[in-house]
Parts: structure tokens; C-alpha cells; sequence
């Protein structure tokens, strides 16, 4: 299925909630994080766009077009205690953590609406494969008619 792999070295970061308030007449939508968390999710944010754009120029790929497959693996840091297990089973969400990275595929994906499959999973990291994520994309198997 890879039609190219990205290797993304840093802490994934959750998109996280909005929060709304009312402001005079006005309803406004507010970032639910404290500010070193929206430091941290920009700084997850600015990794994955720099891979995608170092892939996208130093493996001369041009925009992905078509039916494409995203696969996302999420790598963790462990804490030191959890209950959850061999896997990262609590926080955060898998699903709240593809926005960044979606969002920041422009220089290989320029238009995300052309992603028909997207999948993924978190794992912990480790010695070998430190916290960050491995984005796999490729072009869909033929749909039958």
C-alpha cells in the first residue's frame, strides 16, 4: 500500500475541544487548552508539515492525486505507571489525534477530500521507535464497478 512513508519525530498532540462563551451579542468559540498545551500542539503541528514538506521535496514526490490511503501509527511516550497496559489505551483519543496531522499533509496532499481510507493506532514508544508518528500513503485498490 505505501506509495511513500514519513517518519514525524516529536510528542503527538491532541486537536482538542473549543470552548463557547458570549461576548456581548456575539457567541465566540475559544481553544479549550492551557497555553503550554497549544505550544506543544503547535510545535507537533509545525514537525508533521516540515516532514511533509522534506518528503514531498527531497523525494521529489508531486501532490498525491486520486483515491488515497492514509495510515497513521501514533507513538506515545509511556508513562511511568499505567493501567492501561501493553498499549495506550486512555488519553488521548486516536481520533483526536489526526487533525494535526491531516491538516499538515498539504505539500503531498492538497486536497484531503481525495483521502477514502484512513486508519491508524497508537502504540508506546520506545528505545527503538521514539514518541512521534509514521504516516504511510497510497494510492486505493480499485473500486469494482
Amino acid at each position: 500500500m505505501p506509495e511513500l512513508v514519513i517518519d514525524v519525530e516529536g510528542v503527538p498532540m491532541p486537536k482538542g475541544s473549543k470552548t463557547a462563551v458570549v461576548r456581548g451579542d456575539r457567541a465566540v468559540l475559544l481553544d479549550a487548552r492551557r497555553a503550554g498545551s497549544r505550544a506543544s500542539y503547535a510545535a507537533w503541528c509545525s514537525a508533521v508539515d516540515v516532514a511533509a514538506r522534506a518528503e514531498a521535496l527531497v523525494g521529489r514526490h508531486e501532490p498525491l492525486d486520486g483515491h488515497l490511503v492514509v495510515r497513521v501509527d501514533f507513538y506515545l511516550p509511556r508513562p511511568a505507571r499505567t493501567r492501561v497496559g501493553a498499549r495506550p489505551a486512555g488519553k488521548p483519543a486516536l481520533d483526536k489525534l489526526y487533525p494535526a496531522v491531516h491538516a499538515n499533509l498539504g505539500a503531498l496532499i492538497p486536497d484531503d477530500a481525495r483521502v477514502v481510507d484512513l486508519s491508524g493506532a497508537k502504540w508506546w514508544a520506545t528505545d527503538d521507535r521514539p514518541p512521534g508518528a509514521r504516516i504511510q500513503i497510497g494510492l486505493a485498490e480499485s473500486a469494482a464497478a
